[in-house]
């Protein structure tokens, strides 16, 4: 007589407005230790569950469901074959209004805010927050704050989101306004046009505004900006991506006003 097959582990129920399914051994292992009563659930692959033994026990004494899993079955529950051994279902960190992020860096001289217009790509906006991780940015402007917490951001970033203030902004132009009104200089990026970016005079409370992956900023916020500054190169391509745009402006923010 054949055995019966073992029960399987339950699959993911549906998502509350506030959870969010992230994969990544990175982005997953950040989670686990800088928000862990944030982690509703795991998963964890067979072949490297071994490594997890620590995050199983944290889950354990928390009262959180786990389950090992073959890592084919992992790849089905996380919605891609990389997943990197791991998935979670975590409840999304809460960003911040504009106005009461402004309120927080009133009193500090030196800052730096990134203000993304129409930028939707999940690989370039985890990239994005790994970027603003490094570089310890002190908020990132979104219209859409729940792109941050898909699962290919998450992967891609690396565990850049829990280290980065999301600053929830529905118009462009509001966080413009509201942040000169603060004290902040506003720098505008182009690939056409501008100041080169090493001879530009960055302001020290900053607000960079980067623009939709093929077409860049609007006119009109390219005009809103106090300072608009391209990045010099070969001219052999048209333009960097931009989350690597991103990654050489701040570098050089950093650079100049916050490297030790």
């Amino acid at each position: 007589m054949r055995r019966p097959p073992p029960p399987r582990p339950a699959a993911p129920r549906g998502l509350a407005a506030d959870e969010a399914k992230i994969h990544g051994a990175n982005a997953c292992a950040v989670t686990l230790r800088e928000r862990p009563d944030a982690v509703v659930r795991a998963w964890f692959a067979e072949s490297t569950a071994r490594h997890w033994a620590e995050a199983m026990q944290g889950l354990a004494a928390r009262r959180r469901a786990y389950h090992v899993v073959p890592d084919d079955e992992l790849g089905l529950v996380a919605g891609s074959e990389h997943h990197g051994g791991v998935c979670l279902i975590v409840r999304k960190k809460r960003p911040v209004s504009i106005e009461r992020w402004l309120t927080k860096m009133e009193k500090r001289e030196r800052v730096c805010g990134l203000a993304l217009e129409g930028v939707g790509n999940p690989h370039n906006l985890g990239a994005i927050l790994r970027t603003g991780a490094h570089f310890a940015i002190d908020g990132l402007l979104v219209a859409d704050t729940d792109a941050l917490h898909s699962g290919a951001c998450a992967r891609v970033a690396e565990g850049g989101l829990e280290y980065v203030e999301t600053v929830h902004c529905a118009h462009t132009g509001d966080a413009i306004r509201l942040a000169r009104r603060a004290g902040f200089g506003i720098l505008t990026t182009s690939s056409h046009g501008g100041e080169p970016l090493y001879a530009a005079e960055l302001p020290p409370k900053c607000l960079i505004v980067f623009g939709e992956e093929s077409l860049g900023l609007t006119k009109q916020t390219l005009k809103a900006g106090d300072v608009q500054v391209m990045i010099p190169g070969s001219g052999a391509v048209e333009s960097l991506n931009v989350s690597v745009a991103a990654a050489v402006i701040v570098a050089e923010w950093w650079r100049r006003f916050r490297q030790p």
